[in-house]
């Protein structure tokens, strides 16, 4: 459209001027209208795109992998040695700060 407009000024200048004339009569409010409504259409076909993009990585991504528990053999001390407390010389450092 832009070239268009650049090779209709170069070939009817008059023709051109007029329209351009015409153009700059517009209300500014029209201006704002025509703005609003391009913006809308845009964005609208921006989000419905990112959406049907999102759509295609999810239906195309591998199903997760099942997560294991822990079993209570060969791991079973691991697991209770990770759960029960032990000292922590930082905590009890800031505890003998505290009132």
């Amino acid at each position: 459209g832009s070239l268009a407009l650049l090779a209709s000024a170069l070939v009817a200048p008059d023709w051109f001027t007029a329209r351009m004339e015409a153009l700059s009569d517009m209300p500014e409010a029209l201006w704002w209208i025509i703005g609003a409504v391009l913006s809308l259409h845009f964005g609208a076909r921006y989000q419905d795109h990112a959406h049907s993009f999102q759509r295609e990585v999810a239906t195309s991504a591998p199903p997760p992998v099942p997560t294991t528990t822990a079993s209570p053999d060969s791991d079973a001390a691991l697991t209770i040695g990770t759960l029960t407390p032990g000292p922590n010389p930082a905590l009890e450092a800031w505890r003998s700060t505290q009132p």
